[in-house]
């Protein structure tokens, strides 16, 4: 995929965006590419980024997040990461390690020292998302949706039903 071609994966709008270079510099010759490699560690289908970011919109298609865990593989140079508009520039996964981006906390699971594979989970609201690198693969996105402010307020009146009956029997 060349930059700004959009796809939709597991239902979500992804498109491939430009990368910034350590120097600052950012470039739109990179590209992406659908893979089965296992760069990522993973099995299946992988994205590989080559100076480049993949862009996912949550909230456009299957709607904000409350959590997001992926695999990846870093195989040299920087990376970046842009979560809800708060861009980070860094060197390895480790270096984010407990850091909190655009309002969300980044835990390394596995990995993320360079040159190697790994797991990485975000725990906070996320509406989007860019991540990317010069040699850089990403697989197996889990993710769990926030639920919809008119479905929290059915489930805290089904949970008056619940107790308003629970006391009358």
């Amino acid at each position: 995929y060349s930059p700004l071609a959009l796809f939709t994966t597991a239902g979500v709008d992804a498109r491939v965006v430009d990368f910034q270079w350590s120097s600052g510099t950012w470039t739109n010759g990179g590209h992406g590419l659908v893979s089965t490699g296992g760069w990522a560690g993973g099995s299946g289908n992988e994205m590989i980024l080559n100076n480049a970011n993949l862009g996912l919109d949550f909230s456009g298609s299957v709607g904000s997040l409350g959590y997001l865990a992926f695999q990846f593989g870093e195989y040299g140079g920087n990376m970046n990461l842009d979560i809800n508009g708060h861009f980070v520039n860094f060197n390895n996964w480790q270096d984010l390690n407990g850091a909190t981006v655009g309002g969300v906390t980044i835990n390394v699971l596995a990995g993320g020292f360079g040159n190697d594979m790994g797991t990485v989970e975000f725990n906070g609201l996320i509406h989007k998302m860019a991540t990317g690198g010069q040699e850089y693969a990403v697989d197996n996105f889990r993710y769990q949706l926030v639920p919809a402010p008119g479905a929290l307020a059915l489930l805290g009146l089904a949970g008056v039903a619940g107790r308003r009956r629970r006391r009358t029997c």
